[in-house]
């Protein structure tokens, strides 16, 4: 209200143009113009707040009733809970006394399962002192067995050692002879290939000097030969030279004796 009072004119015209009002007018009636429209905003924000108030008021109310409603089923809930917790302790209880009883009957039957295997045990180690000293016994045995053998062993390496020096040494002198007899056995089988290498040497020179001589004689045949029918060939050439000769000659009268070329029948 002060406020709109201190403005000027143009300024209560410009603040009634933005709010889209009618401008026209006196100070004082732009001022009762503005008044009213401020007392109409007031009195529109006071009713909000009311029914605010009243909304909330209402809500609170509903609130209250429906906690009621949830403590009453809380209530409820929490009886059925607690007979249905009590009803699963009883059982858990006679399961307990059940597994106790099932319990005592096993401790005893382990206990006598126990028993028996201790017992087992003392006869198997009485059982596995009498396999040990046997044991020992065998093995006893055995290493002196070991013993005579690895002495008989080196006996019979010995007379094998024995043996084979005179094997290898009997093989030295047979070796020795092989030699010399191979040595004879070769010197004999170089003589006899070197006559039969003369022998055959000599057979195939003979042959090719025969096959030598008759083909220079085939040869000399067939020279006579071509000579003969080239002398007869150039004897032929000379002849039909000669026709030739006689016809064009024979031509060369007619041609003179009658102006025109004439072929000859």
């Amino acid at each position: 209200m002060d406020t709109l009072g201190k403005l000027r004119v143009h300024q209560l015209k410009a603040e009634l143009s933005r709010r889209g009002e009618d401008s026209r007018g006196p100070k004082a009636v732009l001022n009762k113009k503005a008044e009213h429209k401020n007392k109409k905003k007031e009195e529109h924000k006071n009713k909000k707040k009311e029914q605010h108030k009243n909304k909330k008021k209402e809500g609170h109310k509903k609130k209250k009733t429906k906690k009621e409603h949830m403590i009453k089923e809380e209530r409820v809930f929490k009886k059925e809970h607690k007979n249905q917790e009590e009803h699963v302790y009883k059982k858990k209880e006679h399961k307990n006394q059940e597994e106790h009883v099932y319990k005592k009957k096993e401790h005893k039957i382990q206990e006598h399962v126990y028993k028996k295997k201790e017992h087992k045990n003392q006869e198997e180690h009485v059982y596995k002192k009498k396999e040990h000293k046997i044991q020992e016994h065998v093995y006893k045995k055995k290493e002196h067995m070991i013993k005579e053998e690895r002495v008989f062993k080196k006996e019979h390496k010995n007379q094998e050692e024995h043996v084979y020096k005179k094997k290898e040494h009997k093989n030295q002198e047979e070796h020795v002879y092989k030699k010399k007899e191979h040595k004879i056995q070769e010197h004999v089988y170089k003589k006899k290939e070197h006559k039969i290498q003369e022998h055959v040497y000599k057979k195939k020179e003979h042959k090719i000097q025969e096959h030598v001589y008759k083909k220079k004689e085939h040869k000399n045949q067939e020279g006579h030969e071509y000579k003969k029918k080239e002398h007869t060939n150039k004897e032929e050439k000379h002849k039909i030279k000669k026709v030739n000769e006689g016809e064009q000659a024979g031509m060369s009268l007619e041609l003179s004796s009658t102006g025109t070329p004439h072929r000859l029948s």
